[in-house]
């Protein structure tokens, strides 16, 4: 999904593994990067489930993303989408529902990735998969090839 030029966290260190993209927090506590949309948007209503899988050292258990509609720029307000996982270190999948978060907007136009709520320097965080399907089905089907 990602191309290596796309990626460029702000307070994380980047690398590809066979795992996927693997960032380890510094200088600060907040790893971002921007996940480009297709086409400069992505249709809400015909792509609304987000699928991610991924496994964090940071033992933390709150995760949020930053996203902006229809035009939007990412200002900060109101635009977080915040969910919950596991503060382990396993492999975990995050399923959320645009349609649902966002009912009256009609595109995601930028798509801030924070992954997880002040993560301490030096804990990693490893995203195997990030994507957007048609439904709920398609998502949890969906397994990318070569992993684990």
């Amino acid at each position: 999904m990602f191309e290596g030029n796309d990626i460029n966290p702000t307070y994380a260190e980047a690398e590809f593994t066979e795992e996927g993209l693997h960032l380890t927090v510094v200088d600060f506590h907040d790893p971002i990067f921007n996940l480009p949309m297709p086409d400069g948007a992505l249709d809400i209503h015909e792509y609304p489930i987000f699928k991610m899988i991924f496994k964090h050292t940071a033992g933390i258990s709150d995760g949020e993303f930053y996203v902006a509609c229809d035009g939007e720029a990412i200002t900060g307000a109101g635009q977080h989408v915040k969910f919950n996982v596991d503060s382990g270190e396993d492999w975990q999948e995050v399923y959320l529902d645009f349609s649902e978060l966002k009912p009256d907007k009609q595109t995601i136009t930028e798509f801030r990735a924070d992954i997880l709520w002040n993560p301490p320097i030096d804990s990693t965080i490893t995203i195997d998969f990030m994507g957007f399907f048609k439904t709920m089905e398609d998502a949890e089907n969906y397994q990318p090839p070569n992993r684990r």
